[in-house]
């Protein structure tokens, strides 16, 4: 397990058998069918008479096929038991669907242990990765000598049909080699291999025939005892390829070779017999991008082994020429691509897929267009491949755009496609509206591609309101109030339907305050209806929130309170209290802009000589004559500003104005019902009328 990856959970099936009135079953932790129960019985017990066996034991590897498991087990002499030749063995009970997925079934080493003073504790239960005693893995020298893993290697597949045995070594630990020998099978032979690390006679049977298996070195004699099996050591070992490349790979685990095995070992079916060839093939397959000429070598090896590998071998063939297709010619690629439809369930399909339409996508659908088989392969590539490689083809034939979408529909998703020069077809715009969640995020590819004229047939074909969503969600995700300008254009299409986005308003559905800002950026104050209830700004500056630059807030108040000075808004007073103190301390600091000013200036009175240049007086008239001559709120002028001062200022205004006194006093009157709260201000307006 490499350093910094999560270990997966892990569940380990184990069992214990020793002595208990003679050799026994003791715990299991879970339930097995009766002929695997009686293998492990048989297999579980001493492999000799006077092995003369270490403490550390032997290991036993062998599958349970009528309960999925693979069994790894040690055996260790048990003398403290009353009858001679006594053991014990644990044994781990591996599903055959984790086998597969391990990197390293000898990492399970760890978990094997001798039990102790009679205490079986524990053997019941079912191990989990909580419980693994780590394992580290050794060193590749520490592990195999290199002469005893090429001996190992050519017996075992240079004779795959042998049975072999062979005297342990005396000087060399052959149990690490041999994990790793079983860590580079592919799944489907690592389940069937069966092995003994020491035994003093032949443990197959009719229905368990071992691969490998090692007796004492101590008496050769023990030969006899394995009739019609292969003695390693009587063994040539032969300087062929495969056989340095599988013992290249052994040294160095991370070298292609067990990748590619485990990737097409799952439909073989001979067993040892296929491992050398598959070897080859893989020799060959490396070459592919350096000498064009393996690949006519493989597809000959691949015709020779057809009764052996068949489909697979066409599958490694073209997986391998797809993994290297920068270096293959035409005639590679259409060898690859003729045979594709033995990769569609190949990872390799997608690969060449990619090439094929980014490098020549006419021709590639035009041969795929010739054969119903090929058709229906290559459109499963188009729908693997990621839309910006499809792009990348339809820049350079886009009148194959509707194809594209008849396989990749999320094409309209991405703002890339908008901008090819035949994207805006009849086939886009359906497939964006084929479903709501397809339709949103279209549209905002269609923001993000920045194409003139695009808004305008989007609110044609789909409405004001999906696309004035489109653009207002664009802008709810934009932090502070810098408004790209391509979604700023999309608002000023959409905001044309004054009567749909007064809807949107008074939904609640604008969540900040940028959106409000591009919003009001687009559109004049009285833009938006408000033909009967609350104003939909009023609705919408309540519900959104955010914050916006001094700039952006100054530029929002101003057009809030232009809005208030108009005559479109029925909450004019309430949009005079959101906005006049953040437009008053603006301008009496000289710090609001322009365009921000002139959305107040000529709603502003200009009665007198003195108005044109004193802004903030006109601001006071001018919210002094809306609130008296409109007869607005006056608790809603009670709580006009946070400024007392400024109150107090806007009070003198209002007591000369006509009627203004009589609207002051109802000012008084509404501060009163707001007890001690209110007195300061109802002093300020007590002066003021006397």
């Amino acid at each position: 397990m490499a350093h910094g990856v999560t270990r997966p959970v892990l569940h380990v099936h184990q069992a214990l058998h020793g002595y208990a009135g003679g050799h026994g079953l003791l715990a299991c932790s879970t339930q097995l069918k009766p002929r695997d129960l009686k293998a492990m019985l048989v297999l579980s017990d001493a492999s000799g008479v006077g092995l003369g066996t270490s403490d550390r034991g032997y290991l036993t590897g062998y599958p349970l096929p009528e309960s999925s498991f693979y069994v790894l087990a040690r055996s260790w002499p048990a003398p403290e038991m009353p009858r001679p030749g006594c053991v014990w063995t644990h044994s781990l009970l591996i599903d055959f669907t984790d086998l597969a997925a391990m990197d390293c079934p000898g990492e399970l080493m760890g978990m094997l242990r001798r039990p102790s003073g009679g205490n079986f504790d524990g053997y019941d239960m079912a191990l989990s990765a909580s419980r693994i005693v780590d394992f580290k893995r050794p060193a590749p020298t520490s592990v195999f000598n290199i002469e005893w893993a090429r001996l190992l290697l050519w017996a075992l597949y240079g004779h795959a049909s042998d049975r072999l045995v062979c005297p342990r070594p005396a000087d060399f630990d052959v149990e690490p080699l041999l994990l790793e020998i079983w860590a580079q099978q592919w799944p489907r032979l690592r389940r069937t291999f069966r092995f003994c690390t020491l035994t003093a006679g032949d443990r197959s049977n009719d229905g368990s025939v071992f691969d490998i298996q090692f007796f004492p070195p101590s008496d050769r004699a023990l030969r006899n005892r394995f009739p019609g099996t292969t003695d390693i050591e009587r063994i040539d070992v032969r300087n062929e390829s495969w056989l340095q490349s599988a013992a290249d790979d052994l040294a160095s685990p991370a070298h292609s070779l067990r990748d590619f095995l485990r990737r097409v070992g799952g439909d073989v079916e001979h067993g040892r017999t296929a491992f050398a060839p598959l070897c080859q093939l893989h020799d060959l397959v490396k070459e592919l991008s350096v000498r064009p000429a393996a690949l006519q070598e493989a597809i000959k090896l691949t015709n020779r082994l057809g009764t052996v590998l068949g489909f697979s071998a066409r599958s490694i063939v073209a997986s391998a020429a797809a993994e290297n297709l920068g270096a293959l010619d035409n005639d590679s690629l259409l060898f690859v691509f003729m045979n594709a439809r033995q990769l569609s369930d190949s990872a390799s399909v997608h690969e060449l897929g990619r090439v094929l339409w980014t490098r020549a996508p006419l021709d590639f659908w035009r041969l795929a267009s010739t054969d119903p088989a090929l058709l229906e392969i290559a459109s499963a590539m188009l729908a693997s491949l990621p839309s910006a490689d499809i792009i990348k083809g339809l820049e350079v034939a886009d009148g194959l755009i509707p194809i594209a979408l008849q396989y990749k529909p999320e094409l309209v998703c991405e703002a890339h496609f908008w901008r090819l020069k035949e994207a805006p077809s009849e086939a886009a715009f359906k497939v964006s509206a084929s479903d709501d969640d397809r339709l949103q995020r279209a549209l905002d590819a269609m923001i993000r591609a920045s194409r003139p004229g695009l808004s305008f047939e989007a609110q044609r074909r789909y409405g004001t309101t999906a696309v004035l969503a489109a653009a207002i969600d664009m802008l709810d995700e934009t932090q502070g109030d810098a408004i790209d300008s391509s979604t700023l254009d999309w608002i000023v299409t959409t905001a044309r339907d004054v009567e749909a986005l007064a809807r949107y308003l008074s939904d609640g559905r604008v969540q900040t305050r940028t959106s409000l800002l591009a919003i009001a950026r687009a559109t004049s104050p009285d833009s938006v209806p408000n033909a009967y209830g609350e104003d939909p700004w009023v609705t919408a500056t309540r519900s959104a929130t955010g914050r916006l630059s001094q700039g952006g807030q100054q530029y929002l108040a101003a057009y809030l309170l232009g809005r208030a000075l108009g005559y479109r808004s029925k909450s004019q007073a309430e949009l005079i209290a959101t906005s006049f103190d953040v437009t008053y301390e603006a301008t009496a600091d000289s710090r609001i802009s322009d365009d921000a000013w002139q959305l107040v200036d000529n709603r502003l009175p200009r009665a007198y000589f003195w108005v044109d240049w004193d802004r903030c007086q006109r601001l006071r008239e001018g919210i002094a004559e809306t609130f008296v001559d409109r007869d607005l709120d006056p608790a809603a002028f009670g709580r006009i500003t946070q400024d007392d001062q400024l109150f107090h200022l806007l009070v003198e205004v209002v007591a000369h104005r006509f009627r203004g006194r009589a609207f002051l006093r109802s000012v008084r009157d509404s501060l009163g019902q707001a007890g001690n709260a209110g007195a300061p201000r109802t002093r300020l307006i007590d002066r003021a009328l006397d």
